[in-house]
């Protein structure tokens, strides 16, 4: 008999939600998989948190796991790549909250000239965590489903491939 497939979506920072879903989930085992469809950081307060969390979940579960590139992981790349100030800086967004999520910084001060140039170049995500957004598949497809954030383009030859 197949696993089980569960899919969880957009936590955007929330820590005490994640650890609510999983605690909410059947006993999953390793024949089940958890596909976290995208959009882990931003807006919650715990970002960095809910990456750990969900990086070591196959671990402390023992499940499958799959983990999604969302728009806020590609808007971060983006953010570390080239700039993208329209991203960063719509306090809706909640790019603060995941900054300092990371630095340690108070969440409820008001923010410095400091944090608004960390803000606007992204480089106080830790390298792991880049590299690991960067290797976020953008679908996944098992016998159940197929699984994606927000949609997929196809390429210049029609077809849709794993980045």
């Amino acid at each position: 008999m197949p696993g089980r497939t569960f899919a969880i979506g957009d936590i955007h920072g929330e820590l005490d939600h994640l650890r609510t879903l999983i605690s909410r989930l059947p006993d999953v085992g390793r024949s089940d998989t958890v596909v976290f469809m995208g959009d882990y950081v931003d807006r919650g307060r715990c970002s960095r948190e809910v990456v750990e969390v969900v990086r070591g979940l196959d671990r402390d579960v023992g499940c499958n796991v799959v983990c999604l590139r969302g728009n806020h992981e590609d808007a971060w790349l983006k953010v570390i790549d080239e700039g993208w100030p329209g991203f960063v800086m719509p306090p809706g967004n909640g790019c603060l909250a995941t900054m300092r999520s990371y630095t340690g910084a108070d969440p409820d001060a008001p923010r410095t000239r400091e944090e608004l140039i960390a803000l606007l170049t992204g480089r106080f995500f830790p390298e792991e965590t880049v590299a690991w957004f960067r290797s976020l598949p953008l679908w996944y497809e098992d016998e159940h489903a197929i699984y994606v954030h927000a949609g997929l383009t196809p390429d210049d030859d029609g077809e849709y491939r794993h980045p």
